[in-house]
């Protein structure tokens, strides 16, 4: 009952039928990944379906957290998208499966990974939270919270980059307002293998994207952002305010 509680006040903000919250009492927040996990799962219920996953990690040693993300805000590059209060951009990586990984108990091997990938993009996820500051919010009722995740941009096939040496730049209006270079995590089997072995089952054509290159950029309410990698593509998405 009280991650059911947690799940509808998030469910509530997405709906409209209450403002952004400035944080949760005591008694809701989350205790864990593996609540933070159910919470994700009963959200799916009505955001669904899933459309694929986030998963990312600070460092190639560093814990590996994850997201379904629903369907519907899954778009192509080029998207106008309208009414968003935060607009956090982030330039990211993602491949989409060509087979499926079903759960199973056995642990996915890299090669077992690598072989479902079917296409590689270029993404712009768009952070849009459920908290007025999620500066201020602890990290598993962010994660509650998908990760913060409001939508994914998805610009057109690619080859896989080299991880390490590939750069990227963030231009709002044509004039640049981040950069990046080198995978986050640097390692993107690892990645797609704990997500095999933790999501309960990949679908072909579910898009992963897997963490972010460059610092948070914020554009305006009214602004145009193309994310620019240098060997990988490009992908662009027009904000307004209505």
């Amino acid at each position: 009952m009280r991650k059911q509680l947690l799940a509808e006040r998030l469910l509530a903000v997405r709906r409209g039928d209450q403002g952004l919250l400035d944080g949760l009492p005591e008694d809701l927040v989350p205790r864990n990944w593996s609540e933070v996990r159910e919470i994700q799962e009963y959200l799916m219920q009505f955001l669904g379906p899933v459309g694929g996953y986030k998963v990312g990690s600070a460092g190639p040693d560093g814990a590996i957290s994850l997201a379904p993300l629903p369907a519907s805000g899954i778009v192509s590059s080029g998207a106008r998208l309208t009414g968003w209060h935060q607009r956090w951009v982030e330039a990211e990586i993602a491949v989409r499966l060509a087979h499926d990984l079903p759960a199973r108990d056995a642990a996915y091997t890299d090669a077992e990974v690598l072989a479902a990938v079917g296409s590689v993009h270029p993404v712009i996820e768009v952070l849009n939270s459920r908290f007025r500051d999620p500066t201020r919010i602890d990290a598993l009722s962010l994660g509650a919270d998908l990760i913060m995740h409001g939508g994914l941009v998805v610009g057109a096939a690619t080859a896989m980059p080299d991880l390490v040496a590939e750069s990227v730049r963030v231009l709002v209006d044509g004039v640049e307002a981040s950069r990046g270079q080198g995978h986050p995590a640097g390692d993107l089997p690892r990645l797609l293998r704990y997500l095999a072995d933790h999501a309960g089952g990949l679908r072909a054509g579910q898009i992963i994207t897997t963490g972010s290159w460059n610092p948070v950029t914020i554009p305006g309410e009214n602004s145009e952002v193309a994310v620019k990698f240098a060997r990988a593509g490009e992908v662009t998405v027009e904000f307004r305010a209505q």
